[in-house]
């Protein structure tokens, strides 16, 4: 009788710890990671420019880090800090001068995420604010006005794959712009945006 006692309580303790350890562990609330990506920046005015100004828009760089919160099994908060390197500008004729828009800026992102299907891999759109503080930076050959700072509204689509000890996602981002980027005294309204292919890795 003990050795069958003693045989059911066995069991039992190690029915429990394969129990335990077939559960997985809960997904962390808060993840952190890292992007980088390129980016094409581009300039718009309000009112044509004159014959001897152009607009030049051009291919950039990006990097940051990014953080997650899981409000739902669907829906995530994702804040986000990137520097941005940006290559669009206005060309003045008959000068090598030129006047870059936002050439280097600091994006404070918090955008919204959404999770559509999953598979293999699982695809999410997302939309958010992003405020664009610029950094001075100066070259030889262009007029320096420090422009102002800009207040975009980013959205895009990605798809995300999980790894063992991370997840990777490819994405791509629109951003534009709706404030006035520019200090040019002989220019009007310039705006900026920009389109984004970004790879994130996020634990």
């Amino acid at each position: 009788m003990k050795k069958i006692a003693f045989a059911l309580a066995f069991s039992f303790f190690s029915f429990q710890i394969i129990a335990q350890n077939s559960i997985p562990e809960p997904e962390k609330k808060y993840k952190f990671g890292f992007d980088f990506g390129v980016n094409y920046s581009f300039a718009f005015v309000n009112k044509p420019l004159p014959n001897t100004k152009e607009i030049s828009n051009g291919i950039g760089a990006r990097l940051g880090v990014l953080s997650e919160f899981k409000i739902s099994k669907k829906l995530y908060l994702s804040p986000k800090a990137e520097i941005s390197f940006n290559n669009a500008k206005i060309n003045y004729e008959y000068s090598d001068d030129s006047y870059r828009i936002m050439p280097l800026t600091l994006e404070l992102m918090v955008p919204v995420k959404v999770y559509l299907a999953k598979g293999k891999w699982n695809s999410y759109f997302f939309a958010g604010p992003n405020f664009k503080i610029p950094i001075a930076r100066k070259s030889p050959f262009e007029n320096f006005f420090e422009p102002n700072s800009d207040l975009s509204i980013d959205l895009g689509v990605g798809a995300e794959q999980r790894f063992e000890k991370y997840k990777f996602s490819p994405e791509l981002r629109f951003s534009f712009g709706f404030l006035n980027v520019n200090r040019d005294p002989s220019l009007t309204y310039v705006y900026n945006g920009s389109v984004s292919l970004v790879l994130k890795f996020i634990e």
